[in-house]
């Protein structure tokens, strides 16, 4: 999976995150207070002054701004399956025990993986390693029928304690289950094909709901290993009957993807962060001193306000939910690059990042449309997530062509469906072309 330039940032600020949970400057101490509607920042642990106070050396600087709020309200975790009734339980709960199941998959990261995505359908059923993912799909399978998918902030999949997601755990489940689908279709159980693809891709549904923007980057890569399962010259080989499974399979993953970010985790993320400052100790807070002129030459002062910054970056990039993607993604760049110039730590791309999620979804709405045409059907008119307008159908000499805004810098974001003599609609479409 490629990932924008925003996802190492994302890693970045998570070290930038752990780093201050660690350390901590000795003399002088800043504590949040994150209460109702208000974000105070008071000296020696006293509740006072508007936005936030420092003391030095017996004088006192006061700095307004508008206040911040991190109360949000509780995210739903409950969802319905793409296809079939709800299980009780936790979803994570067996997905933990299909990454445990993947571990020796994970022996060599290189040469099995690469054989199996370059060889045909025929070999990946007949490869030794499918004893080792079946049990993976199982557990996958189970946790995609849960009715509940709440990530627990300390498990098996979340070691770091703060809910972010391991993504080479991940990728291997998800891995696992497109082999599973490329062998069954191969023995001709397209239904059973469909229904691991679909655990799959509510594996991605899931990990992208679960709120940090680095397991929302983790969940749009699942849903793309899930989508490039079905080239068209797989769709071809489908039965009508397991055809039309994946397209209501895939009608129920379009309606519970979201095509904007939730940002409102990122910012707890990083309070929560900023809060563990007393209980450490150390020296610096990874911001210098003599970098930190502009706020009484305290780095702790300077985290405040990057913090507050951040803070308004998000509730700017809530409040413009709504507008068309083009004019939303323009304000988002310069609202990012104002705070990057400011220096603010805190603050990613979130334009970028915002792409990402929006391409996997025109990729669910391209797959859709394809169905459609290998049913003899007309393709949907589905809006693009990348334009203010529906993805492109156009006809052209020997089948249809299906294309998002952004096809031409990513070319992986359109179909081409070639009319056979027998008017069904099948071909060929990205890197799954010589390997139907």
């Amino acid at each position: 999976a490629r990932f924008p330039r925003g996802f190492r940032q994302m890693e970045t600020m998570s070290e930038v995150s752990d780093g201050l949970s660690r350390r901590a400057s000795s003399n002088l101490r800043w504590r949040p207070f994150f209460t109702g509607s208000r974000s105070h920042w008071s000296h020696g642990g006293a509740r006072r002054g508007p936005a936030y106070r420092l003391d030095i050396g017996g004088q006192s600087t006061n700095r307004s701004r508008p206040r911040s709020s991190t109360a949000t309200p509780a995210r739903p975790t409950r969802r319905a399956p793409l296809l079939g009734e709800a299980t009780p339980g936790l979803a994570f709960d067996h997905y933990a025990v299909a990454t445990a199941a993947a571990a020796p998959l994970d022996r060599d990261r290189v040469a099995p993986e690469r054989k199996l995505l370059t060889a045909d359908d025929a070999a990946v059923a007949v490869d030794p390693l499918r004893a080792t993912w079946t049990p993976v799909v199982e557990a996958l399978r189970a946790g995609a029928q849960a009715g509940d998918a709440k990530v627990p902030r300390q498990g098996p999949m979340t070691q770091r304690g703060d809910g972010s997601l391991d993504l080479l755990a991940v990728r291997l489940v998800a891995k696992a289950a497109a082999f599973e689908a490329r062998a069954l279709l191969h023995e001709g159980r397209g239904d059973d094909a469909v229904r691991v693809s679909l655990a799959g891709l509510t594996l991605g549904r899931d990990v992208l709901h679960s709120g940090l923007l680095i397991n929302q980057l983790i969940g749009c890569a699942v849903v793309a290993i899930g989508v490039d399962t079905w080239t068209e010259a797989r769709l071809a080989h489908l039965a009508p009957g397991a055809r039309e499974l994946l397209a209501t399979g895939l009608a129920a993953l379009d309606a519970q993807l979201p095509v904007t970010r939730d940002l409102d985790a990122e910012l707890r993320f990083a309070a929560e962060a900023l809060a563990a400052i007393d209980g450490a100790g150390g020296d610096d807070l990874g911001v210098g001193a003599l970098d930190s002129w502009r706020y009484g030459f305290s780095p702790r002062w300077r985290l405040a306000s990057h913090y507050l910054g951040y803070a308004d970056l998000i509730r700017f990039a809530n409040a413009t939910r709504d507008l068309p993607w083009p004019e939303r993604e323009a304000q988002l760049r310069a609202a990012c690059a104002a705070e990057e110039a400011a220096g603010n730590v805190f603050v990613a791309r979130l334009q970028t990042v915002e792409r990402q999620l929006r391409s996997a979804v025109a990729s669910v709405r391209l797959l859709r449309m394809a169905l459609d045409l290998h049913a003899g059907r007309e393709a949907s008119a589905l809006p693009d997530p990348l334009a203010a307008a529906p993805i492109a159908v156009t006809k052209q000499d020997g089948g249809v062509r299906l294309a998002s805004a952004d096809a031409a810098e990513m070319p992986l974001l359109q179909r081409l469906a070639r009319n056979q003599p027998d008017g069904v609609a099948s071909g060929v479409s990205g890197a799954g072309a010589a390997n139907p």
